[in-house]
């Protein structure tokens, strides 16, 4: 896991002075949640760490709007961070499961899987940028 200071210095921004510290004494610049959860939506209240849900639309492990016993999956969590204007995107892939191939393969993933996982990753990672430098750079 990287400081900000180290993501800051990874993307060519040295100075982490701008980044928001308030609500997050742990000092955790992002949270980027595949297909995770949350047991309490409340302890959103608590933070303001920005926060990047990916998902599957068909993922009856954790489904994405509607709680699945004590836990609340990411579109609950999207909904709750924009209410408490948490800084937060979410990309839902469609017809896709608990994972980000269609069938679970721990040997390899085919050639949509492996797409899948760029855009994930691509989209993560504008996050992430984006959070550090501002749209205007």
């Amino acid at each position: 896991m990287l400081c900000r200071h180290e993501l800051g210095k990874f993307i060519g921004k040295a100075d982490s002075s701008s980044l928001d510290k308030s609500h997050n004494p742990g000092n955790i610049f992002a949270i980027v949640n595949f297909w995770g959860a949350i047991y309490d939506t409340s302890w959103l209240k608590n933070t303001r760490v920005p926060i990047m849900n990916i998902h599957g639309s068909k993922d009856r492990v954790i489904p994405t709007a509607e709680p699945a016993g004590p836990l609340y999956g990411s579109g609950i969590i999207h909904r709750n961070a924009d209410a408490l204007l948490i800084p937060n995107r979410i990309l839902i892939f469609e017809g896709v499961g608990h994972e980000l191939q269609k069938h679970f393969n721990p040997l390899g993933a085919g050639t949509k899987a492996r797409k899948r996982w760029a855009e994930a990753v691509r989209h993560a990672g504008i996050f992430l940028r984006s959070r550090i430098i501002p749209a205007d750079h």
